[in-house]
């Protein structure tokens, strides 16, 4: 069964569960109601929300593309998912403010990493036929990723009461330089996205990229002189290690 099958059937089984969870926590008969939910509507929207990047990675990783990152992007999201289900189903009603702190850092940086590589997933099936474009693409996953990074450090910053997160609001001309750093990335990143889909569609690629097919084939070490089997995109001699690359015509 493919990754991305075997990611969409539990991200709906949680998001089921989750909405079950909701209506419940809304019917004032309920324990869920005594306690006042849990937060259960907002841990559906965010497990939506998160469910998407790790869809994208799991896509990316059937089909071959940057396979062990695309898996780091799904082992990241799973991660992420099982911090905010504790923090609202969990730790929400615990007095040991450390634990939930480490939780919510946690849980930030795991969905940071899982969102930048899910949309690296989703750009690198993007066709750009022009130079520019690509390198325009490049730019623009770089930004989401730092966009996502300033967002998991502001997270970070507000648990542990980072002085310099303090002051006025992001609209008054003394605010936090962070702040101001974080609203800068984000604006650029979005900028970046726009560019990449324009350059897309000038350059006739809206199409995924092609996949070049992946397939084992035998050869002998000329290093060491090993017979063995490896997988065509690059692997490794499992005797000396060296790196041995063989691509489809």
């Amino acid at each position: 069964m493919k990754l991305a099958r075997i990611v969409n059937l539990v991200a709906l089984g949680l998001l089921l569960l989750l909405l079950i969870r909701a209506v419940l926590a809304a019917i004032p008969s309920t324990a869920l109601a005594a306690r006042g939910g849990g937060g259960a509507v907002g841990m559906v929207v965010a497990m939506f929300l998160l469910a998407m990047p790790v869809a994208w990675c799991a896509k990316a990783f059937d089909e071959g593309r940057l396979r062990r990152l695309m898996g780091l992007g799904v082992a990241l999201g799973a991660i992420a998912g099982l911090a905010w289900m504790a923090l609202t189903m969990v730790l929400a009603d615990r007095r040991d403010v450390s634990l939930y702190s480490i939780t919510v850092i946690l849980g930030a940086w795991t969905t940071a990493g899982a969102a930048a590589i899910g949309f690296m997933g989703l750009m690198i099936r993007q066709r750009q036929d022009l130079l520019i474009g690509r390198i325009v693409r490049l730019v623009a996953i770089a930004l989401v990723a730092l966009a996502l990074g300033q967002g998991a450090l502001a997270a970070t910053a507000m648990e542990l009461d980072w002085p310099a997160w303090d002051g006025p609001p992001p609209n008054e001309p003394d605010a936090a330089v962070p702040i101001k750093v974080a609203i800068a990335s984000g604006v650029l990143a979005g900028g970046a996205v726009i560019a990449s889909l324009v350059l897309a569609a000038l350059s006739h690629g809206t199409g995924p990229a092609p996949v070049r097919p992946r397939f084992e084939f035998g050869i002998r070490c000329p290093r060491c002189g090993r017979a063995q089997r490896l997988r065509s995109g690059g692997d490794a001699c499992a005797a000396c290690g060296l790196r041995i690359t063989v691509e489809a015509a």
